[in-house]
C-alpha cells in the first residue's frame, strides 16, 4: 500500500500521459489539493481494488473506478463504477 499527498504548496500537475494521470491500486491512497489532472490517456484518475482519493480545489477530468474505490472531496467529483478502462484504452477529451 502506498500514499500520495500533494498540496497547494506543492501542487500536482499531470497531463498528456499515455496511461492514467494518477493510477491507484491495491488499497493505495492520495490526498490532492490544488491539483490539475486532465488530458491523460486511459483516465485522468484511475482507482482499483480498495484505493481511495480525496480531491480538494482540484481540476480533474475523467475518473474511472471499480466498485471498491472511494472518492471524496469538494471538487464535485464522482466515481462512476459502471466501467473501468483498462490500460491501453483511451478516452476522448470532454467525455
Amino acid at each position: 500500500m502506498s500514499a500520495i499527498a500533494a498540496s497547494r504548496i506543492m501542487p500536482l500537475t499531470s497531463q498528456g500521459n499515455a496511461q492514467a494521470g494518477v493510477d491507484l491500486d491495491d488499497g493505495s491512497s492520495a490526498t490532492l489539493s490544488g491539483a490539475t489532472i486532465r488530458g491523460n490517456g486511459v483516465a485522468d484518475v484511475r482507482l482499483l481494488f480498495g484505493s481511495r482519493v480525496t480531491l480538494t480545489q482540484s481540476a480533474v477530468g475523467v475518473i474511472a473506478c471499480d466498485r471498491t474505490a472511494l472518492v471524496r472531496g469538494d471538487a464535485g467529483t464522482r466515481c462512476p463504477p459502471d466501467r473501468v478502462p483498462r490500460r491501453g484504452e483511451g478516452h476522448d477529451e470532454g467525455d
